[in-house]
């Protein structure tokens, strides 16, 4: 969308008068993002991305969540959702975000682990939308099926399919958990450190299912080692983790960087640091599927 265009969102539903400040903030495989300043208050404006609506994005869905999450202040406090528009305005909440290097420090771990437990603490709106990690792998095979992939990238999806198929199996024979509302993109970014504690952004892939795969998408997007996600696993649980709860969170880290990697192929044309990240995700997803 160009500039013209979204500015003209801007000004449609951004509250206030006159001309509203525009700064581009992030563009991606689902959404575009944008400060606005208008009549001295700052916003979030947040499209649809070009390409059209992402496997597994309930607009509607996300817009209920956010009403529950955002009177809860886990999120910015939501000013206008058009679902069906892909329109999202919010109040600009400023504040910092971690660095790479401190996401595995275990006073992160604790307060990862509080904010994890207090969106799991929320009420999913009914009928809840329920995923899990085959259901995920399903939504992106589907979406990268019609994607035009040359051979080779084709022939490394079914060898990938065929180790997550291992890790999914050893999912599925784990004890039932009790579902509960999942951010599901919990990493470093969509983390605000505010003057009034932790605020998460992005709630388009919110779901209700395990509570360890918020904890597992941490794991993953931060590549903790062992040792920081066994503090997380512990700060999590307020106490010292089982043998059967560090596999699960084990089994579900790879899952998710299995889910990563089918994400950063249906985006397409890669940049740099999206190529870097696959290739640090596949060398470790092939050791999970072989664990």
């Amino acid at each position: 969308m160009d500039e013209a265009a979204v500015r003209a969102l801007a000004r449609r539903f951004v509250p206030g008068r006159g001309e509203p400040g525009l700064l581009a903030l992030q563009s991606g495989l689902v959404n575009a993002s944008y400060r606005v300043t208008r009549d001295g208050q700052d916003f979030a404006l947040r499209l649809r991305a070009a390409g059209g609506e992402a496997p597994g994005v309930d607009r509607d869905w996300e817009r209920r969540v956010l009403e529950r999450v955002s009177d809860a202040q886990l999120a910015p406090p939501m000013v206008v959702c058009l679902p069906a528009q892909g329109v999202l305005v919010t109040r600009w909440v400023e504040g910092e975000s971690w660095s790479a290097a401190q996401t595995s420090k275990p006073a992160v771990s604790k307060q990862v682990a509080a904010l994890a437990r207090a969106v799991h603490g929320v009420p999913a709106p009914q009928p809840g939308r329920a995923m899990n990690p085959a259901r995920w792998r399903d939504l992106y095979l589907d979406a990268l099926s019609s994607a035009g992939l040359e051979d080779s990238r084709r022939s490394m999806l079914r060898e990938w399919n065929e180790r997550a198929q291992r890790l999914l199996d050893e999912y599925a024979a784990f004890e039932p958990c009790i579902a509960c509302l999942c951010h599901s993109d919990l990493h470093r970014h969509n983390i605000v450190l505010g003057d009034d504690g932790l605020v998460l952004l992005d709630w388009e892939y919110a779901h209700v299912g395990d509570p360890y795969w918020d904890l597992a998408g941490w794991v993953s997007c931060s590549d903790l080692p062992a040792a920081a996600a066994e503090q997380l696993l512990s700060a999590y649980l307020q106490r010292v983790p089982q043998a059967a709860e560090r596999r699960r969170l084990q089994v579900l880290s790879g899952a998710y960087d299995y889910i990563c990697l089918l994400w950063i192929e249906l985006s397409g044309a890669m940049s740099d640091d999206l190529r870097a990240r696959s290739q640090v995700l596949a060398a470790r997803f092939v050791l999970h599927g072989a664990a």
